[in-house]
């Protein structure tokens, strides 16, 4: 059985930034060069669809978001509403 959490992969933390989309479980990103990630460990709250955003933290290779890459956020730079 799986726990619960995230397995990280070894790659070094990373900043992406695009915009948020509605997911199964976690939050989506979609990033400007298509590439879309599920963001692990961010609420809809912080992170509410339609929202620009720029979020810090590492690929994983599994997660409890059940759709797609996912990315499991250390903390989120900006919610902002400008590029």
């Amino acid at each position: 059985m799986m726990p619960p959490v995230a397995i990280v992969q070894a790659e070094p933390e990373q900043t992406i930034s695009g915009t948020v989309q509605a997911g199964v479980v976690c939050p989506l990103l979609h990033l400007s060069d298509g590439r879309v990630f599920a963001l692990q460990g961010v609420n809809r709250k912080d992170a509410p669809v339609g929202a620009s955003v720029t979020v810090v933290g590492r690929p994983i290779m599994m997660s409890t978001c059940q759709q797609g890459p996912a990315f499991l956020v250390a903390r989120i730079i900006t919610p902002s509403s400008s590029s």
